[in-house]
């Protein structure tokens, strides 16, 4: 789309070494930067710490696109989310099926977790879905359009089921009888779907309004009840 670039950049240390050798000068561009109304960036990996390059960006509203999958299947390295929110660096969440290994969001969100917990951050659900959903749209030009519920917006929709199989299923249980209220209790549960969750979750998908995906599951289903479409009948 007009003013919108995509440049890999900095996805692995051998990458901006050789960079770095061939030209030593920084490692964005500013006339790149600059040229693209927006520029999205994956996968960043080893662009963080650079001060000049992260005042760059950030002067230029370019946004990393992170692709956690690719990163752990091609061993680039661990993205630090934490430090690029310090540097005031946007990010999204992506993924790079050229070199990683789904393009299911909710599986790179599921990996984007591990990746910060390795770095001794906490992804939250809510992060990690607005980074999939009206961060990413953002980062697009696009958010006129999609990335939200809104009035006007494209009704390109999935509705989940909670919890799948025993496992995820006593762990969503756990969520829903803890102590915790309003959006700390909403959070648990979301938390639980975004670590355990798989595409046998889909309950439906709707493209512009049409459902086009439908789980045989769906009858009397309801995506605000308490108890899992997937709970084991009580004893």
């Amino acid at each position: 789309m007009p003013g919108l670039g995509v440049v890999f950049v900095a996805v692995d240390a051998a990458q901006l070494l050789a960079v770095h050798q061939a030209d030593p000068g920084d490692l964005v561009d500013d006339e790149v930067v600059h040229r693209d109304e927006q520029l999205d960036l994956p996968v960043g990996v080893e662009l963080l710490g650079r001060p000049l390059e992260a005042k760059l960006l950030r002067e230029r509203g370019a946004q990393i696109a992170h692709c956690p999958s690719s990163n752990l299947f091609l061993g680039s390295g661990l993205f630090d989310w934490a430090q690029a929110q310090r540097e005031g660096v946007a990010v999204s969440l992506a993924s790079d099926v050229g070199g990683g290994t789904s393009l299911s969001m909710l599986r790179n969100m599921q990996d984007a977790y591990k990746i910060q917990a390795m770095l001794g951050n906490r992804l939250t659900a809510w992060k990690a879905l607005h980074a999939a959903t009206l961060g990413a749209a953002q980062a697009l030009g696009l958010a006129h359009e999609i990335g939200q519920i809104e009035p006007g917006h494209m009704a390109d929709l999935t509705v989940w089921d909670w919890a799948h199989g025993p496992v995820a299923a006593h762990r969503d249980r756990l969520a829903r009888d803890s102590h915790a209220t309003g959006q700390a209790a909403l959070h648990e549960r979301a938390f639980v779907w975004m670590t355990l969750g798989d595409e046998r979750n889909l309950v439906e998908t709707l493209v512009r309004g049409q459902t086009v995906f439908q789980s045989p599951l769906l009858s009397g289903f309801d995506p605000f009840s308490g108890p899992s479409i997937s709970d084991p009948e009580p004893a």
